[in-house]
């Protein structure tokens, strides 16, 4: 062979190895070039989460829950009447408390709506609380004569205790001397949480062979060694010092003291005031006062009789306004009594004014007194009685 060819035959082979080469490069995985995560607990910023509760649609009522004695509504009142055995709450919302049920086909006189028409106010029943709400969707409940509603004030929403709690990540420094003669000291602290003024400690330890290391900590976690060994000796020494205690303080509300009403000795039979109204006299009277429990005036009696006419029945208003301090579960209200006995008649604190029919026959006697209380309460109100318009 001439080496001309040779030459040729040497070019070739260089071609070819450089191919493969740059087909190698090409083949080759990139470097990662994504920034590392620092593993330090100290550097990494804690991450808050907070939990937003859905509230779900109002359901049926449950078996244990109290069916409520809805009071009898006027012909032509808006009532609303439960399709299904539904649940009567505190305000418009699945978050507001349960305070009893209505059964299927149980009708309740209407006093007011919620802002986005879904729930209905109703007029508690006895024992029912002052507030008293249920669904007005579609498939819980129907309505009558519900199409001038007010919208109600909504009462506000029940609120319930966070605790939070702050997590401390705990680090680890360990301090290493290397000692003359090759020796080598290691000392590991485990810090616990500190609290100012901890004294300082010490730790000395002469391993066999000549050797003396002494090690001062200082919380937290400061560390210093010192070591002057004269040989060959390698001393390791771990030190755990002892948990601060944590105090806990719970702060406990002293009571808020409320008035007391003062006794103004009227009764059934000897009433605060006494008014005859007549559509060519008096037509209207109104009376404030106040009451209170369990300590104080407890209940207070207003009397009021009409005219006899050839008709026995008598059309009237009532309207009953209060202001009660010192309760949440308080509620006033006014007892209608004819000839000083009782009726199943009662009108509710703040709930409007309410139309009645009475014997006009007979003297009617109003008492106005807590229907649902609890100790240390006070109220003061003002009751209107409208006999004609």
């Amino acid at each position: 062979m001439t080496i001309h060819k040779r030459i040729f035959l040497l070019f070739i082979v260089c071609l070819a190895l450089a191919g493969l080469a740059c087909g190698a490069a090409a083949n080759e995985p990139a470097a990662d070039t994504s920034l590392a995560v620092p593993t330090d607990p100290a550097a990494a910023e804690p991450i808050i989460i907070v939990a937003t509760p859905t509230l779900a649609e109002e359901a049926p009522a449950a078996e244990d829950v109290p069916i409520l004695e809805a009071p009898t509504a006027q012909p032509g009142a808006p009532t609303m009447t439960a399709l299904v055995s539904l649940n009567v709450r505190t305000g418009p919302g699945t978050n507001y408390p349960i305070v009893g049920a209505l059964n299927a086909g149980q009708t309740a006189l209407i006093v007011g709506r919620s802002p986005d028409g879904n729930w209905w106010k109703v007029q508690c029943p006895v024992g029912g609380g002052s507030e008293c709400w249920a669904s007005a969707r579609s498939e819980y409940s129907s309505s009558a004569d519900a199409g001038g509603v007010p919208v109600a004030a909504v009462p506000p929403a029940p609120t319930h205790a966070v605790t939070a709690t702050t997590a401390v990540a705990q680090t680890t420094a360990t301090a290493t001397a290397t000692l003359q003669g090759g020796a080598t000291a290691t000392y590991t602290p485990t810090p616990s949480p500190t609290q100012p003024g901890d004294p300082t400690a010490t730790y000395t330890s002469t391993p066999p062979g000549q050797a003396t290391a002494t090690y001062t900590s200082t919380p937290p976690g400061q560390a210093t060694a010192t070591s002057t060994p004269p040989g060959q000796a390698t001393a390791t020494t771990t030190s755990t010092p002892p948990a601060q205690p944590t105090a806990t303080y719970t702060y406990t509300p002293s009571p808020t003291s409320v008035p007391i009403a003062p006794f103004d000795n009227d009764s059934l039979q000897n009433p605060a005031v006494s008014q005859f109204l007549s559509p060519t006299g008096v037509r209207q009277f109104s009376y404030s006062n106040d009451v209170s429990f369990a300590n104080g005036d407890q209940e207070d009696w207003v009397e009021f009789w009409f005219p006899n006419n050839s008709n026995s029945s008598q059309t009237m208003w009532i309207t009953l306004d209060c202001n009660i301090i010192g309760g949440t579960n308080a509620q006033l209200r006014v007892t209608v009594y004819e000839d000083q006995v009782g009726t199943t008649k009662t009108v509710l604190c703040n709930t409007g004014q309410q139309q009645l029919t009475v014997n006009n026959t007979k003297k009617q006697q109003l008492r106005i007194h807590f229907g649902i209380t609890n100790p240390d309460i006070y109220a003061t109100y003002t009751v209107q009685v409208v006999g004609y318009r």
